[in-house]
């Protein structure tokens, strides 16, 4: 269990796990959690790279069926069109179908607070990034709505972990899955450490350069109400227990991680580049 081997500080063993240049690497990109930043990065680093997306013209109205099938395409034709490095705002039924019809591919993602998740996920969809902008405004006039009427809480934990362990609502046991099915979890919160720490984990070690979509502050936009943020905390029976875990569980070993990724950068900054 690579993960687990992080979080007990086993630096050494734990990057060691990802130094197979012939690794096939899967991202799980939760929405609004700094996802297209650190697609751009790993897939410049990686090369070879597929999208799954249902986004095109004719393809939104059937979102989940075209995100299945893209899916089951991904599986049933990656022995003849193998990549390096996939990515998709995909559920924990995708994942699995992926770890197990792909041998060896390992998983990673990040999580964010749900709070600020909620506001973020709010912002973004109001603005002409999302296809569906005008919609969302006219179905939600403001964010009190869409916590009301709109907002699905727990989403993190359903795109990482497969629906049969999602319904039990059992926090732990999400948690537990994820420990010992995914080779890399961070945060936004601690994105500098996080990014730093799966590029290590990639063998190409460098520090964040980019931030792409990032969702255009709104001049109206004061926060999260205290009544509102108690709604959606409340409603984050899974999310939370499971972001603030891993949050924990990184801030107990940030300052030897930050060491022992300094020394890494310098050692990297003194040899030879790994080649692609």
């Amino acid at each position: 269990m690579a993960l687990a081997d992080l979080f007990a500080g086993d630096f050494d063993r734990y990057f060691k796990s990802g130094e197979d240049p012939a690794s096939r690497w899967l991202f799980v990109h939760i929405p609004k959690t700094a996802g297209s930043s650190i697609t751009n990065e790993v897939r410049a680093a990686l090369r070879t790279y597929k999208n799954i997306n249902a986004n095109q013209p004719g393809e939104a109205d059937r979102y989940n069926a075209v995100r299945d099938e893209k899916v089951e395409g991904l599986v049933a034709n990656f022995a003849t069109a193998p990549v390096r490095f996939v990515s998709g705002h995909i559920t924990g039924d995708h994942v699995e179908r992926i770890c197990n019809g792909v041998a060896g591919i390992k998983s990673f993602s990040i999580l964010r607070h749900p709070v600020a998740r909620a506001l973020s996920d709010y912002r973004y969809q109001r603005t002409p990034l999302h296809g569906r902008h005008v919609e969302f405004c006219e179905q939600f006039k403001d964010f009190q709505a869409y916590i009301e009427t709109g907002y699905r809480p727990n989403r993190m934990v359903w795109h990482l972990v497969p629906s049969r362990i999602a319904r039990r609502e059992d926090w732990q046991e999400c948690f537990d899955y994820i420990l010992e099915h995914y080779e890399f979890i961070g945060t936004q919160e601690a994105y500098g450490l996080s990014f730093r720490s799966l590029m290590q984990l990639l063998g190409r070690p460098k520090r964040p350069t980019e931030k792409r979509r990032v969702t255009p502050r709104d001049a109206e936009d004061n926060g999260v109400p205290p009544d509102l943020e108690k709604i959606i905390r409340d409603r984050n029976t899974l999310d939370l227990p499971v972001f603030r875990e891993v949050a924990r569980r990184l801030q107990l070993i940030r300052p030897s991680l930050v060491a022992y990724l300094d020394q890494a950068e310098r050692h990297s900054i003194s040899s030879p580049q790994q080649s692609a």
